[in-house]
């Protein structure tokens, strides 16, 4: 409520005589009341149509780049792509997948996996088959990701009819750098957002411009590579 009535005042008030940032409002965000807290708290829930944008950070302060940006702060006009979230396999060392993709000859004995713990998930080695071992580096990855729906800020809605499944949606807002977050979906809901359970459907952009820094590199003639070849 508070941060509501704050926004409906002057772009500057006088308080006890020193001046205090009221209100301001850029093409591409309406101000949170000292940004300190997210605007898109109380708009968005587990469900795909609430999906709400806001900055992640402070804008530059920086002349002549200052902006009036805030942490927090609500993006209320961008534009949406959603790709299918092709997974590209499963390189985890378990037993199911030393099953099926190491070859008989890595399979050690029941013997040696006694003397040597470590060792015992080898026993399962051979004993599956190569065509379900998810390994990236054995099996084909698809070359591209299926685009399944896109939009502007007044299509938010139509994300309710996404299935079941992984998705990465990708953002753009004027002033903001392009985004996105990793989302999946289970029985109608939002059921993770950058992999953590049960968060809201709030994707946050760095503003533009990004503070800058010095970089130095040292340079030098690699010309006597340990292959032998051009790097």
């Amino acid at each position: 409520m508070l941060r509501n009535w704050r926004k409906m005042l002057g772009a500057m008030a006088v308080v006890a005589g020193m001046t205090v940032p009221i209100l301001t409002v850029s093409g591409a965000s309406v101000k949170a009341a000292g940004g300190i807290t997210s605007d898109c708290a109380a708009l968005a829930t587990t469900a795909p149509g609430s999906l709400c944008l806001e900055s992640s950070s402070n804008g530059s302060i920086t002349l002549p780049y200052s902006t009036t940006i805030l942490k927090g702060d609500r993006i209320p006009k961008f534009t949406w792509l959603v790709n299918e979230d092709t997974s590209t396999g499963d390189p985890s060392f378990t037993a199911a997948n030393v099953a099926d993709c190491l070859p008989l000859s890595a399979q050690v004995s029941g013997a040696t996996a006694t003397a040597n713990p470590g060792l015992a998930i080898y026993q399962t080695a051979g004993t599956g088959n190569l065509k379900n071992c998810p390994w990236p580096s054995v099996h084909a990855s698809a070359g591209h990701s299926t685009v399944i729906a896109s939009g502007n800020q007044g299509d938010v809605a139509s994300l309710a009819t996404l299935s079941a499944g992984k998705y990465l949606i990708s953002v753009e807002a004027p002033d903001f750098k392009i985004d996105g977050a990793h989302f999946e979906i289970r029985a109608g809901a939002v059921y993770s957002v950058n992999e953590e359970v049960g968060a809201a459907f709030i994707v946050r952009m760095n503003p533009l411009p990004k503070k800058t820094t010095t970089v130095r590199v040292h340079v030098f003639n690699d010309n006597a590579s340990t292959n032998g070849q051009w790097d």
